[in-house]
């Protein structure tokens, strides 16, 4: 968590910052702007609020999420549920 503040504070003294994470809570909370990526492909690239979407997460984990803001850090929380064969969530 230490260096992902560092890194936010590099981020807000306007010096760029990239990080891979698989992660997409902490993405959520530390990042400005997010590249989801499924197989090397793009997903969606933006702010973590255009990103981080229930269809978006479905397209790259298959699964649904449920996306709320955090009541701790203000940040977008998601957590995701296992899609059954046919779909629907189990």
């Amino acid at each position: 968590m230490h260096v992902l503040e560092l890194m936010r504070q590099m981020a807000d003294q306007e010096l760029a910052v990239v990080a891979a994470l698989h992660d997409l809570n902490l993405a959520a909370r530390f990042c400005d702007r997010l590249i989801l990526l499924n197989e090397g492909k793009v997903i969606g690239a933006g702010t973590p609020a255009e990103i981080l979407t229930v269809s978006t997460i479905r397209a790259a984990y298959e699964v649904e999420a449920h996306i709320y803001p955090d009541p701790y850090t203000g940040s977008l929380a998601i957590t995701a549920s296992k899609l059954s064969h046919n779909g629907g969530e189990k």
